[in-house]
């Protein structure tokens, strides 16, 4: 079955995309101190909206209040 193709950024953003939900199974996880970017990197909260984008996105640096 083709379930036609998403963006590689919709992959375990923690939106469910398929139907069956399989582009959210597998994700990585972080520890309840760190960051998870959308991408999967987990770095320490410290650095976030720190001025420096750590996420490739650069989702660490949006004000997500």
């Amino acid at each position: 079955m083709n379930k036609g193709c998403i963006p590689a950024s919709w992959r375990c953003d923690g939106q469910k995309d398929y139907p069956d939900k399989s582009d959210e199974v597998d994700c990585p996880t972080c520890r309840m101190d760190q960051f998870s970017c959308q991408s999967g990197e987990c770095f320490d909260m410290a650095l976030v909206c720190d001025g420096t984008t750590n996420c490739h996105n650069g989702h660490d640096e949006v004000d997500l209040s």
